[in-house]
């Protein structure tokens, strides 16, 4: 038998063979059908996160010449009810801003795990081809009463774990940050992460000064007494503001570099595509056209035969 990895669980082993961290890990549930819980689970968000748009009508004739009313479904829409990620983010997208980094961490942790995994089952399909299929027909038998209810179980566990992480979603949050300081007490980040993590620790630290100097002038402004010079408080206070709205607008001009980006990479995307299908009709294209000459060419040389030995049948009359 071959060594696997701690995660690795291969097929076809009965439970009772297991030791415990083994079974946690048979018996957990798979990451992306938790998301799904949590996303079930979360609460629905009121701001509608895209507009929705009516379908366009078309009026399309079948073969007899009835015309007959389909609808089309227009492309804004299709994208909508395709990207079911962004309405199922709608709620932790406008209530915590890190999610994102978490989802998309989890989504490459699933993708690298899937890819190990799918190393570790080759290597065991090589180590035990002839005693799988021995074992598949007697394994579990005897425990066939016990796998009837499996599902009903894996349904109350999926709830529960759900709700449990929906009501600690903010403990999970703030053990996530204090692992993030730890590892840059120790000098673990990479040298990008440093750089954006000193950015990041400078604008909060910029706004959050900004806030309090806001803070401190409007209550001497509210608070009218003699002695402070209001027209320049009011200018300072004014042109705090105006800096908060210039950060406002720099952080929703980098969400549009971003959005830019992807969508240069899907215009880059299709017009690969479209560049591929071309190349093929081309290819179909010479294809045929070679079958013609071919078609072309034995009619000529059969017209010839026939020709010539009509002209050999007139020489010997």
């Amino acid at each position: 038998m071959a060594q696997h990895g701690a995660d690795f669980v291969p097929p076809f082993q009965p439970v009772q063979t297991m030791t415990p961290q083994q079974r946690l890990i048979h018996n957990a549930l798979p990451m992306d059908r938790f998301l799904n819980i949590i996303h079930q689970t979360l609460p629905l968000n009121d701001i509608p996160l895209l507009p929705k748009t009516e379908p366009s009508k078309s009026v399309a004739e079948t073969k007899r010449g009835v015309r007959k009313k389909t609808v089309v479904i227009s492309v804004e829409r299709q994208k909508m009810e395709d990207d079911s990620a962004k309405l199922k983010d709608s709620w932790i997208n406008t209530h915590n801003p890190s999610y994102r980094e978490d989802a998309a961490a989890v989504r490459e942790y699933i993708e690298r795990k899937n890819k190990e995994d799918a190393v570790e089952m080759e290597k065991y399909k090589e180590a035990t081809k002839l005693e799988v299929v021995n074992n598949a027909k007697t394994m579990f038998f005897h425990r066939r009463d016990e796998i009837k209810n499996v599902n009903k179980c894996l349904l109350e566990i999926e709830a529960q774990y759900g709700q449990g992480t929906q009501q600690n979603h903010h403990k999970n949050v703030a053990a996530k940050w204090e692992a993030h300081d730890v590892a840059i007490l120790k000098g673990e980040l990479a040298e990008e992460d440093r750089q954006a993590e000193n950015e990041r620790l400078q604008k909060l630290f910029k706004r959050k000064q900004m806030k309090e100097d806001t803070d401190a002038m409007l209550a001497i402004i509210n608070s009218k007494k003699v002695g402070h010079d209001f027209d320049l408080l009011r200018k300072q206070t004014a042109g705090i503001k105006q800096y908060n709205e210039d950060l406002k607008k720099e952080d929703e001009a980098e969400k549009r570099l971003q959005m830019a980006a992807k969508e240069a990479q899907m215009e880059d995307l299709e017009e690969r595509y479209r560049t591929v299908e071309k190349i093929k009709v081309a290819e179909a294209n010479a294809e045929d056209f070679q079958k013609l000459l071919r078609h072309e060419n034995v009619k000529r040389k059969v017209s010839a035969t026939k020709n010539l030995v009509a002209y050999q049948r007139r020489r010997k009359r």
